[in-house]
């Protein structure tokens, strides 16, 4: 039975990466938005490079492809990705940040 591949995109921080083998490369990475752990797989040499030696941990990567399984686990087979910059990186709010809430005065009337 022919399975249709529906190609996904998700937004996701790079948290482990390995090599597999010197033209594949793998890494479990957070999905923005669902904080789901997906494991992601790049399958050309020039990719598998680019994400061990030019892609730090942490950063945003843009990946589509499609979800397939390896060994009874869910597994991401990455076709194209994008990576974010620095500066569009995600921040949450913390409880070491003091927030200051100003009050406008009223206006006195005469």
């Amino acid at each position: 039975m022919n399975r249709i591949r529906r190609t996904e995109t998700h937004n996701v921080l790079v948290k482990r990466k390995w090599f597999v083998t010197k033209s594949m490369a793998c890494a479990f990475v957070l999905e923005l938005g669902s904080n789901k752990i997906i494991r992601v797989k790049f399958n050309d040499t020039h990719d598998a490079e680019t994400l061990m030696y030019d892609i730090p941990l942490d950063s945003n990567v843009i990946v589509r492809g499609f979800m397939g399984e390896f060994n009874g686990e869910p597994e991401f087979t990455v076709n194209s990705y994008e990576i974010r910059s620095k500066a569009m990186k995600t921040f949450y709010p913390s409880e070491d940040i003091e927030y200051v809430v100003a009050k406008p005065k009223k206006k006195t009337s005469n």
